[in-house]
């Protein structure tokens, strides 16, 4: 079985996928992460093929892809108005 993985440019989002990823290649499957392009090395480390696709960002420098959003401690009221898309954001709904 080949399994698909899609994963935002952050460790936070790619690290709980790893026990996973690790136990389908143990039982003999093929694992396949998609990624931006700037965190493909972080994938590559762990020891898992990647691809990259869409926009070219890190989640630890999403203010210099998405300027518009402004400075993280901004995004819970920007999402509030509707200018940032929800996952994207910090803070509740």
């Amino acid at each position: 079985m080949k399994v698909l993985f899609t994963c935002q440019p952050a460790v936070g989002h790619f690290h709980p996928m790893v026990p996973l990823a690790r136990a389908l290649e143990d039982g003999g499957h093929e694992a396949l992460f998609v990624t931006s392009a700037s965190f493909q090395p972080w994938i590559d480390r762990a020891g898992f093929e990647s691809v990259a696709a869409g926009a070219d960002w890190l989640e630890s420098a999403v203010e210099k892809m998405f300027p518009e959003i402004g400075e993280p401690a901004q995004w819970a009221d920007i999402a509030q108005d509707g200018r940032i898309p929800r996952p994207l954001c910090v803070g509740p709904p």
